[in-house]
């Protein structure tokens, strides 16, 4: 089956570059090209894309407008974001704007490839090269609890999860042990969780920590086995 595209980008060379690259692969194939929303817009009523290829920095309708009307006009075409811009605010406005993928322009072509096919089967995409605050701030796009938490809340929570005792977090932070258990029973009231246990299986569950392997409990939190 092949995956049909459409390109957006107000530069002739890097659609010409782009088309090139993505026909190169025998199940994708280019379906039309665009130089801004309008136009965007335009081709994936023309042609039905399974996949955009989607600039951020477009005149007229960018990339953020073109997007939230995509997923309102045609929910089932797919976005992914090819831009040179990888603030984690603006990876965070995309994703919530209904893309599926993001990926910076130096993106080798196999990654692209691989992306446009991810999104096509239903996947999100994000190149490892896009930062670990941006993936916090935009995976989700529903509103979760921790949300809530504020920043040095959401690193005492992690530390604990990982296995850290409180004055090694204390310590770690620059801050009291009581500071600590403080920000730790403020994150419980937050989280609606009634003790440490809950607590770390929040945050495992979640994704605020990933702890591998085996684990036996420790003051504060879980700790990797020896």
């Amino acid at each position: 089956m092949v995956t049909r595209v459409v390109i957006a980008d107000d530069h002739q060379l890097v659609r010409h570059g782009l088309r090139l690259m993505i026909d190169f692969e025998p199940d994708l194939e280019v379906v039309a090209e665009a130089a801004d929303g309008a136009q965007t817009l335009e081709a994936v009523r023309a042609t039905v894309p399974d996949v955009v290829l989607l600039d951020l920095s477009m005149p007229g309708m960018d990339g953020y407008a073109t997007a939230r009307e995509l997923a309102r006009s045609h929910p089932t075409v797919r976005i992914v974001v090819l831009t040179m811009h990888k603030e984690p605010q603006q990876v965070a406005e995309m994703l919530a704007a209904g893309a599926a993928a993001y990926l910076l322009k130096n993106a080798a072509p196999g990654e692209l490839a691989a992306a446009i096919r991810a999104v096509a089967a239903g996947h999100n995409y994000l190149q490892a090269e896009v930062t670990a605050p941006a993936v916090e701030a935009l995976v989700g796009r529903r509103r979760r609890p921790d949300d809530s938490l504020t920043a040095r809340e959401r690193d005492v929570v992690r530390a604990i999860a990982s296995g850290k005792p409180v004055d090694q977090v204390a310590a770690e932070l620059f801050i009291s042990v009581r500071t600590v258990r403080t920000h730790r029973q403020n994150a419980m009231r937050k989280l609606d969780v009634h003790n440490v246990r809950e607590l770390i299986m929040y945050a495992l569950k979640e994704g605020i920590v990933v702890v591998p392997g085996p684990h036996e409990e420790c003051d504060g939190g879980l700790r990797q086995s020896t």
